[in-house]
């Protein structure tokens, strides 16, 4: 879709693609590995493409929906074999249901609404439950981030016995 339309909005120099993606983009579901994952790759394919077209006046939306009432979970197969050790997650999927409590026609809304913005936000969540769940997690990010700012910027000093060792700073001996 992209790859469709964005000549045309690269040449009108303006448009938007609202790029629909989930909570787990940013905090993933432990029950959801491999979704979570490809929802990942879905936002920061989203926030790169808002980055690459901002110049042309064309916006890039990653929309997190969360729990937003509607048929997702109806047709989810999973393993006919079924391992004691993971019965908790069972358990939170049994417990989770159908009972989103996420309107669907205000997702609508907000979809026709942000098409329309001048300029609208790069990500978006839409539901309660995604929002905490975002903002904490995060908000643990940061905290660790923080937490090891030393050793992150540490690994960018070089001292006398780092130079005499041969490196030009180019090359990695392992």
């Amino acid at each position: 879709v992209i790859r469709a339309f964005l000549p045309v909005l690269r040449e009108q120099r303006g448009g938007c693609f609202l790029n629909i993606n989930s909570d787990c983009g940013i905090a993933a579901h432990m029950d959801g590995g491999l979704y979570s994952a490809s929802k990942h790759a879905q936002d920061a394919v989203s926030k790169v493409l808002s980055q690459e077209l901002e110049p042309f006046g064309v916006h890039s939306v990653s929309v997190h929906l969360a729990n937003i009432r509607s048929h997702f979970n109806a047709h989810q197969h999973y393993t006919e074999k079924v391992i004691d050790d993971y019965a908790h997650i069972r358990a939170l999927r049994a417990r989770r249901g159908n009972r989103s409590p996420g309107n669907p026609r205000k997702v609508v809304e907000m979809l026709l609404e942000l098409s329309a913005m001048v300029h609208p936000p790069v990500d978006i969540i839409l539901g309660g439950s995604g929002y905490r769940k975002i903002k904490k997690v995060l908000a643990r990010d940061v905290k660790n981030l923080i937490d090891w700012e030393e050793v992150s910027l540490d690994v960018d000093t070089w001292d006398e016995s780092d130079a005499s060792d041969g490196l030009d700073g180019n090359a990695v001996v392992l």
